[in-house]
């Protein structure tokens, strides 16, 4: 691991951790929340690729994934703002509003998905 750590620069970069270190609970909530990002972006790529499912059918779901691919791009530009302006706050609620639209879509994807079935 220390290898493949090493590869990817991680021995030259100080973690984002380190600017967070005021408020540990910052780190919390960008962990959590960028963990259900990742489980609803698996959920909706497992439901197209695996499933082979297209629930955009619906226009409740085409308007949520609207929704959240919008989310998402404004989350990229507070990301990329934090990075300059350090406007953690405004960041971390961005990543929350992101996780909670993807949740919502991700669950009515898979329910979709499997009415169909």
């Amino acid at each position: 691991m220390s290898k493949l750590l090493e590869l990817l620069g991680a021995d030259r970069y100080l973690p984002h951790a380190i600017c967070l270190t005021n408020e540990p609970w910052l780190i919390s909530v960008y962990m959590a929340a960028h963990g259900v990002t990742m489980w609803a972006y698996l959920t909706i790529g497992w439901v197209f690729m695996v499933l082979d499912r297209n629930p955009f059918n619906q226009p409740h779901l085409k308007k949520l994934t609207g929704a959240f691919i919008v989310s998402c791009g404004v989350q990229h530009g507070t990301m990329a703002a934090t990075y300059i302006w350090g406007i953690y706050r405004l960041d971390v609620m961005m990543v929350v509003a992101m996780a909670v639209i993807s949740a919502i879509v991700a669950v009515l994807v898979l329910q979709d998905a499997f009415s169909e079935a």
